[in-house]
C-alpha cells in the first residue's frame, strides 16, 4: 500500500518533467510560417493540407499522466521495454527513482525507498517490503501503543504492555522483558503480592488485613506486632499463648512449680503445697508435713504425742504404740511391745511387771526359765521342758502338764526302747533298733531299719523280632516273676548297639515301664537290659538281643509349614527436639507350626526352619512349632515387610520334604 506522501512526490516529479511543447509540425523560425506580412505564409506557400503542419499528433510524443515518460519511453519507440506501462497513472513508469533496480512498472510499490521492492525480505517496519500487498503477521499494532508484535510487544491488545512500559503490581510482564518481577509473585497463594504490601510472601497466613495470630509475627502487615504477642521475658511463650507473667522467664505454661507461692505453670492456681495454711512460716513444699497444725514444721521440737513434729519423716520409737495399748513408751509404758503391760494395767500371771510399778508378784516367779511361771500351773517349775502346752518329748515325762504320759513314751515290751525312740513294734521284744535281721522272717523289718525282708525276683526280657530300622521295636518284662507275688518295678537301658548307631543308653522308653520300645537307627544287633525288683529288695537282670534289618520301603514325609500369616501393627512414633517424626522398630512374633506334617511310616521326624527372605529370626529352628519374629524400621508409613520361611522335615532314613510359609507385617 503506497503512502500519500509517496504518491504526491511522484505527481510532483511528473509535472516538473512534462513542460509540453507543440510538436504537431516543423513550424520553426526558419520556415515560412512567420508573423510578418511580408512572409510567404499565404495561400500559395507550403502551409497547406499536404505539408507537415497539420492537426494529427505523434503518439510517441504524448505524456497523458505528466509523469515525464511518454508512451514510447526514452527511446521514442513504441513497444520497447522502456514504454510507459500506464500513461494514465503518473505513479507507474520506468523511472526507478530509488535506483533499486525495480521501477513502478516492474512492481516497485515504493519507488522512493530502495529497501522496498518485489522479492525483498519482510522486516519489522510496518511496510510492505516485498510489495506483495501484505504486511507480516507480526507487523501490527492493534492496541496503538506504537509497538509492533515483531518489535517486542508481548500483548498487542493491551496498550499498557509494551517494551519499556512501567511495571504495574499485577503479576504481569508489563515491560515485555520476559519476566515478572519477584515483587509481583504470590508464592503463598494468599491473594496478596509483595507489591500489594504482603510483608511475608512465603506465609499464607500473613497479608494486609489478615487476622493477627498468637505467633509473634506481624500477620496483618501493619508494621506492628500486638503487645500480647511479645515475649518480654524471652522464655519462648507470649502472653497470648498463656504466659501469665511475661516479666518473669521462670513463669510460663508447663514450667515446673517452684516453692514460691506463685502460679509458676500458669494453670490458674497456686498448688496447695505452696500455701502456708497454718501460718507457722513453713509451707508443704518447704517440708511442713502438716499444714493444718502450726506446732508441726521442720524446726519444731519432738513431743510425746506419736506424731512426727519436726517433719523428718521419722517418729521416735518411744512415741510409737507398737503393742496398741494406747500408752507410749515416752509416757511410761515399760513394755512397749506387750499390750498387757502399761502404767495401771492389771497384773496377770506372766512373770512380767504388767502395771509398770517396777515389782513382779511372787507367784509369777519362773525358776526354770520356761514360758510358764508357777501361777500358770507349771507342773514342774524346775524342769524347763515341762510346762503347760510344751511339746511332748520322748523322755517319759508329762511335758505338757496335761496329767498323762503319751503312749509312745511307754516301753510295752520291756526291751528298753520306747516306740518314740525307734521301736517299730513295741509289742515284740525281738524287734527293735538293736535287733538282728532274721533272714527267715520274710516280709518283716526285724531291726526297724525300714527295709522289709524279701527274696529277689526273676527278670525275663523279651523283644519283638526282627526289628526294622526307623520302626519302633517293642521290648517287655511281662514274663518276670517274684516268689511272693510282690509287684515288680522295672528299669530298661540299651547296653550294646552297632558301631555306627547314634543311640544312647536311655534310648529305651519308658525306662521304667513293663513294656518299652526303642527306634533303631541303623541295621545290626542291639542288646537291651532289663532290671526288675520289688520294693527295697534285691533285683535281677536279664538281657535280650534284637537283630535289626533295613526297612524294605520308605515314604517321604508330607511337610506342612502351616498357613501364611499376615498382621498389622502400630509403630511407636514421637517428635524429636527438632520437630521430626521418629518411628521405632515395628516388631511382631509369629507362631510357626509344623504339626500338620505326617509320615506314612510313622517314623520319628526332625524339623529345620530356614529363613529364605526378609528380616526374620526363628528362635528355635529345630523345633516343631517355634516363634518367628519379624521386625522392620519403617521408611515411611504405612510400610509392609514380608518374610518367607521354609520348613524341612526329614525322617530317620534321610527322606525329606519342604514347605514354605509367608509372614507379612504391615507397620502403620
Amino acid at each position: 500500500m503506497r503512502s500519500l506522501d509517496h504518491l504526491l512526490l511522484l505527481l510532483a516529479l511528473g509535472l516538473l518533467s512534462a513542460c509540453p511543447t507543440v510538436r504537431g509540425d516543423d513550424d520553426d523560425a526558419s520556415d515560412d510560417d512567420d508573423s510578418g506580412s511580408s512572409d510567404d505564409d499565404d495561400a500559395t506557400d507550403d502551409d497547406d493540407a499536404t505539408d507537415d503542419d497539420d492537426a494529427t499528433p505523434d503518439p510517441c510524443e504524448e505524456d497523458a499522466d505528466f509523469d515525464g515518460t511518454s508512451v514510447c519511453g526514452e527511446d521514442g519507440v513504441l513497444g520497447t521495454a522502456d514504454d510507459d506501462c500506464d500513461d494514465n497513472d503518473a505513479a507507474l513508469n520506468h523511472r526507478d527513482i530509488d535506483a533499486d533496480g525495480v521501477s513502478t512498472c516492474d512492481g516497485d510499490c515504493d519507488d522512493v525507498n530502495d529497501d522496498v521492492a518485489p522479492g525483498l525480505p519482510e522486516v519489522c517496519n510496518n511496510l510492505d517490503d516485498n510489495c506483495d500487498g501484505l504486511l507480516g503477521e507480526e507487523e501490527v499494532d492493534e492496541d496503538g501503543d506504537g509497538f509492533l508484535v515483531c518489535g517486542g510487544d508481548c500483548d498487542d491488545l493491551d496498550p499498557t504492555r509494551r517494551p519499556g512500559a512501567p511495571e504495574l503490581c499485577n503479576a504481569i510482564d508489563d515491560n515485555c522483558d520476559g519476566t515478572v518481577p519477584s515483587s509481583e509473585d504470590d508464592p503463598d497463594g494468599d491473594g496478596y503480592m509483595d507489591c500489594d504490601g504482603d510483608c511475608l510472601p512465603g506465609d499464607a497466613t500473613v497479608y494486609p488485613g489478615a487476622p493477627e495470630l498468637c505467633n509473634g509475627i506481624d500477620d496483618d502487615c501493619d508494621t506492628f506486632i500486638p503487645g500480647n504477642e511479645q515475649d518480654a521475658d524471652a522464655d519462648g511463650i507470649a502472653v497470648c499463648a498463656g504466659d501469665c507473667a511475661d516479666g518473669d522467664p521462670a513463669v510460663l505454661p508447663g514450667a515446673l512449680e517452684a516453692c514460691d507461692g506463685i502460679d509458676t505453670d500458669c494453670d490458674g492456681s497456686v498448688p496447695p503445697g505452696e500455701v502456708d495454711f497454718d501460718g507457722d512460716g513453713y509451707r508443704g513444699c518447704d517440708g511442713d508435713c502438716d499444714e493444718l497444725d502450726a506446732t508441726i514444721n521442720p524446726v519444731a521440737t519432738e513431743v510425746c504425742d506419736g506424731v512426727d513434729n519436726n517433719c523428718d519423716a521419722l517418729i521416735p520409737d518411744n512415741e510409737v504404740d507398737f503393742d496398741g495399748d494406747t500408752v507410749l513408751e515416752c509416757a511410761g509404758d515399760c513394755g512397749p511391745d506387750d499390750a498387757n503391760t502399761y502404767p495401771g494395767a492389771p497384773e496377770i500371771c506372766d512373770a512380767v511387771d504388767n502395771d509398770c510399778d517396777t515389782v513382779v508378784p511372787a507367784d509369777e516367779a519362773n525358776f526354770d526359765g520356761d514360758p510358764a511361771p508357777q501361777c500358770a500351773n507349771d507342773c514342774d517349775d524346775f524342769e524347763a521342758s515341762v510346762y503347760p502346752g510344751a511339746p511332748e518329748l520322748c523322755d517319759g515325762l508329762d511335758n505338757d502338764c496335761d496329767g498323762f504320759a503319751d503312749p509312745d513314751e511307754i516301753d510295752l515290751d520291756g526291751d528298753g526302747v520306747l516306740y518314740c525312740n525307734g521301736d517299730c513294734n513295741d509289742a515284740d521284744d525281738t524287734i527293735g533298733p538293736f535287733a538282728s535281721d532274721d533272714p527267715g522272717q520274710v516280709g518283716v523289718d526285724d531291726d526297724c531299719d525300714g527295709a522289709v525282708d524279701n527274696p529277689p525276683p526273676t527278670a525275663v526280657a523279651s523283644a519283638e523280632l526282627p526289628g526294622y530300622t526307623c520302626n519302633a521295636t517293642e521290648v517287655d518284662g511281662l514274663s518276670s516273676t517274684h516268689p511272693q507275688g510282690v509287684p515288680l518295678s522295672y528299669g530298661w537301658q540299651l547296653v550294646a548297639a552297632p558301631p555306627s548307631s547314634l543311640l544312647e543308653e536311655d534310648a529305651v522308653q519308658p525306662a521304667d515301664g513293663e513294656i518299652a520300645w526303642f527306634v533303631p537307627d541303623v541295621a545290626g544287633v542291639y542288646v537291651v537290659e532289663l532290671e526288675a525288683w520289688a520294693g527295697a529288695g534285691p533285683s535281677d537282670v536279664d538281657v535280650v538281643a534284637v537283630p535289626v534289618v533295613t526297612r524294605p520301603s520308605n515314604s517321604v514325609p508330607s511337610t506342612d509349614a502351616g498357613p501364611d500369616q499376615e498382621v498389622t501393627t502400630d509403630a511407636s512414633c514421637y517428635l524429636d527436639s527438632y520437630g521430626n517424626t521418629i518411628c521405632d522398630l515395628c516388631e511382631y512374633s509369629f507362631e510357626l507350626d509344623g504339626g500338620g506334617t505326617v509320615d506314612g511310616d510313622l517314623d520319628p521326624l526332625t524339623y529345620l526352619w530356614t529363613v529364605l527372605s526378609g528380616t526374620v529370626v526363628v528362635d528355635d529352628p529345630a523345633a516343631t512349632a517355634p516363634n518367628a519374629t519379624v521386625s522392620t524400621v519403617p521408611p515411611g508409613l504405612p510400610y509392609t515387610e514380608s518374610a518367607e520361611v521354609q520348613l524341612t522335615v526329614t525322617d530317620c532314613l534321610g527322606a525329606s520334604a519342604t514347605d514354605t510359609v509367608l509372614l507379612t507385617i504391615t507397620c502403620q
